[in-house]
């Protein structure tokens, strides 16, 4: 509705003249107020909601309106129904219905110079304010804020956009709104470029691309013009030889490198973010450099480093520390340590351990208050219980991991937990419901271009979902794909083996399974990746019309190498199996 004022003219005809309209009606009791009354009025058009002491900075910092008794006139408007007085989180705040509101703003806009003078005095309080107050305390301002970024806009005031845009950085990331937060770096960077080359300039501009990388990242995966933003940057800060920014767009390109698959880059860079971290002394590096070398060193076979190093990072982690950053975006390296460090308990068989790490990694994502975090947790401590054969949980996690991607248009998470919640939906009984979430998911994560690290794990939940339809030759066909995608020293390999020979069994070829499937547990073993082993044993028990003997045996010493096995449902169904 281009003006509510517009169209509501028009009421009954044989009505007095005053209420013919709504308009008309307000107009009638603008005409009433006093001339201080109206002017406080038009001014608090401005404002989008607001405290009192906010309002009368703003009139007190004008000529027209200093003399005012603020504090009598907010009181009067209040009680004539032109201003509404309501309590907030336990502040008391004003404000006008916003058609009310609209015939204000078009009495302000008569008033030419007033109305420059109440927008610019309204810039600066609100400002002064998004400098000296913590970006939550500043929530109930949004929309004040939001005004005032508009305001220097047009003037062109960087130094006055730069103040506010930290504040309404924390503000649109805390929640979620990458495409808002990008579009007020979008709309700086257009004005930084106008202006004459400096070293601060050439800085700020490159914080501001690297925001602008990863916001992209964050929302449509992994594309071309991200990878050309990131090595535009890298550039850049080479030839300024600041090493801070170098810092920044070095961790950048790690976490780039390591969602792409390359994962020898991602452990080299991980590696000089540990040591310059250890060398400074500073915290976050060595958290993030902790996080790099472990996720990939356990990626390359060592899972037992890999799991030393994880370990270390959420030792190091502090979620008051070490939560947002400065025009920051993607997960927290407290929820992304947890959910690795579970994950990576879990393969080797400390099941109560890795329990005890998912359960960390949900609570620290809900207590960030951090959607892209909690959509992050949710999703890898879905996956993880989906592999312990625990699909209920896996369900109801996948189901609000896609409620948090949809609300804040995370496209990737989307995909991946449309996979999630299709595989596990297939094992309570509702596969054809499943089999087409999973190919929804899938085929969102093709058009996405979107990161290959999670290409084998979707590949083989899907090809579980085909197994349970019916159609294990299709299933068989996707776990020789995602098999194609990693090392022989990466510990998902064994999994995908133990797949392998399930889905050859189910397809009449006995033979060829029992092969895979020792050779799944000979790598399990080579690797320490005990919960591979029990599941190829598992597997190797159900091959054919009636258990071999010396299977279950060696199925049942297996059971007894772990102490303590009621965190997982893959023990569990084990020991079904050997009773």
């Amino acid at each position: 509705m281009r003006s509510r004022l517009d169209v509501l003219r028009g009421g009954a005809r044989d009505l007095p003249a005053r209420q013919q309209t709504l308009r008309d009606t307000i107009e009638w009791s603008y005409e009433l107020l006093q001339p201080d009354e109206r002017l406080l009025f038009c001014l608090l058009s401005v404002f989008s909601g607001a405290r009192v002491e906010a309002v009368e900075q703003v009139a007190g910092a004008l000529p027209s309106t200093s003399a005012i008794d603020a504090l009598e006139t907010l009181s009067s408007l209040v009680d004539k129904s032109l201003l509404r007085s309501l309590h907030v989180d336990d502040a008391r705040r004003l404000s006008m219905l916003e058609t009310i509101r609209e015939y204000a703003a078009e009495r302000l806009a008569g008033q030419p110079e007033f109305a420059t003078a109440v927008r610019h005095a309204h810039a600066e309080y609100f400002s002064g304010l998004a400098a000296n107050t913590p970006g939550e305390e500043l929530a109930a301002e949004l929309g004040n804020l939001q005004s005032a970024w508009r305001h220097w806009l047009e003037a062109g005031d960087l130094g006055r956009l730069r103040q506010l845009l930290d504040a309404l950085w924390v503000l649109h990331e805390k929640r979620g709104w990458y495409g808002a937060a990008m579009g007020l770096a979008s709309e700086l960077l257009e004005l930084l470029g106008r202006q004459p080359p400096s070293d601060e300039r050439i800085e700020e501009e490159l914080a501001l691309r690297m925001s602008l990388a990863r916001g992209m990242l964050a929302m449509r995966g992994y594309t071309d013009e991200v990878e050309g933003i990131y090595r535009t940057a890298l550039d850049r800060s080479e030839a300024t030889g600041r090493l801070p920014r170098r810092l920044s767009v070095l961790r950048s390109l790690a976490n780039f490198h390591m969602y792409r698959g390359e994962i020898d880059k991602t452990q080299a860079m991980g590696q000089q973010l540990l040591e310059l971290g250890l060398e400074s002394g500073e915290d976050r590096l060595k958290l993030e450099g902790h996080f790099l070398v472990g996720v990939t060193t356990a990626l390359l076979g060592d899972v037992a480093a890999g799991q030393e190093h994880l370990t270390r990072a959420s030792q190091i982690f502090d979620a008051r520390r070490h939560g947002a950053t400065r025009l920051g975006f993607g997960a927290s390296p407290g929820v992304t340590a947890h959910t690795s460090s579970a994950l990576l308990h879990w393969f080797t068989g400390r099941f109560e351990s890795a329990e005890a790490e998912a359960e960390t990694a949900l609570r620290v994502a809900v207590e960030l208050e951090h959607p892209y975090s909690l959509a992050y947790g949710q999703f890898h401590v879905g996956l993880y219980s989906a592999y312990d054969l625990r699909f209920e949980r896996a369900h109801e996690l996948a189901e609000a991991c896609l409620s948090v991607a949809q609300a804040h248009d995370y496209a990737v998470w989307q995909a991946v937990a449309l996979v999630l919640l299709g595989v596990s939906a297939a094992h309570l009984g509702r596969p054809a419901e499943g089999l087409a979430l999973g190919e929804q998911g899938l085929e969102l994560y093709r058009v996405l271009t979107t990161p290959p690290i999670f290409w084998p794990a979707l590949l083989a939940l899907q090809a579980d979902t085909l197994a349970l339809v019916g159609r294990p030759g299709a299933g068989l066909r996707l776990t020789e794909d995602a098999l194609a995608l990693i090392n022989e020293q990466d510990f998902q390999r064994a999994f995908l083996l133990v797949q392998k020979g399930a889905l050859l069994s189910q397809l009449g070829r006995v033979a060829e399974a029992k092969k895979w499937l020792l050779q799944a547990d000979r790598e399990a073993t080579e690797l320490g990746a005990r919960a591979a082993g029990l599941a190829a044993r598992m597997t190797l028990v159900g091959l054919g019309t009636s258990p071999d003997e010396e299977d279950v045996a060696l199925l049942r010493a297996q059971l007894n190498e772990f102490e303590n096995g009621a965190h997982s449902r893959l023990v569990a169904v084990a020991r079904e199996m050997v009773a």
